[in-house]
């Protein structure tokens, strides 16, 4: 947002400068314009006007040549210094106006993927779309990323209902975490609620205990989400709740293990559990 009011104050400046440049050139021409008649009228009758006063007819015709040479300088000078700003004005408004353009570029051609694999509606579309510039407006995340998050949500298998009620939580969940992918964190959210077999009006939830599990231990959202692969399954057999996986991961992370690693050793304590004694 503070770059976005910068480039305007920017390029409002510049459009002040250019407006004045310009006014200062039409004033020059209409000065240089009034000049020229006026010498002219002096020198329409050159052998009267010597004859009258030798000395000054040349020292009129020398300074008024001399005010023109200026003029003219002066001008010049006007025209170099307004073509510099329209170069810096092309800048400073081109390069917001391009990355706008790919964004919008980048979250068109997503939210049309997302309605191809979702099979949805108009009407759900036009919901999702509205649900993600309402998460852009409330969160420091782009369009793009944004339904960066709703296309991983998609291919999860969720539906459009479920990826309104997901996105926001999702979102803040890729934030609080400082994952900075809001793909991969929609990835792994999406992933635990299947899992669990947990519904979407619980990702609030969900993501709660996701940001727990990564803030509170040493490990990043990444390898929580990894551990999770490797465990959930076997722990949603076992009635385990996500919680208490996620706890586990926890603990693992700060003896150093992690990722992979923490997800098999749980998994495979809870085959050993649900294996009958011999």
């Amino acid at each position: 947002m503070a770059g976005a009011l910068g480039a305007q104050i920017s390029a409002g400046a510049a459009f002040v400068k250019i407006f004045t440049d310009n006014r200062q050139f039409k004033h020059g021409l209409a000065q240089a314009r009034k000049d020229l008649i006026a010498f002219k009228t002096f020198a329409s009758n050159p052998i009267q006007a010597v004859a009258a006063n030798p000395g000054a007819f040349a020292q009129t015709a020398v300074a008024t040549i001399t005010k023109l040479e200026n003029k003219v300088r002066s001008l010049s000078g006007t025209l170099q210094s307004t073509a510099s700003t329209l170069l810096t004005l092309g800048a400073t408004m081109g390069m917001p106006l391009y990355q706008g353009l790919k964004t919008f570029g980048e979250f068109d051609s997503q939210m049309r993927l997302i309605e191809r694999i979702t099979s949805s509606t108009t009407n759900q579309m036009n919901r999702l779309r509205d649900a993600a510039n309402r998460v852009n407006e409330a969160r420091p995340a782009t369009l793009g990323d944004v339904s960066s998050g709703m296309l991983s949500l998609a291919r999860m298998g969720l539906n459009a209902d479920e990826i309104e009620k997901s996105i926001l939580p999702v979102v803040n969940l890729d934030i609080a975490t400082g994952a900075n992918n809001l793909g991969s964190s929609a990835a792994i959210a999406a992933a635990a609620m299947r899992s669990f077999n947990l519904p979407a009006e619980e990702m609030a939830r969900i993501t709660d205990i996701l940001t727990a599990g990564a803030n509170g231990s040493a490990q990043e959202l990444i390898d929580l989400g990894e551990a999770l692969k490797y465990a959930s399954s076997t722990a949603a057999i076992a009635k385990e709740d996500l919680a208490e996986v996620v706890a586990m991961t926890g603990i693992l992370a700060n003896l150093g293990v992690k990722g992979s690693m923490a997800g098999t050793a749980i998994r495979n304590a809870f085959v050993r559990i649900a294996l009958p004694e011999k």
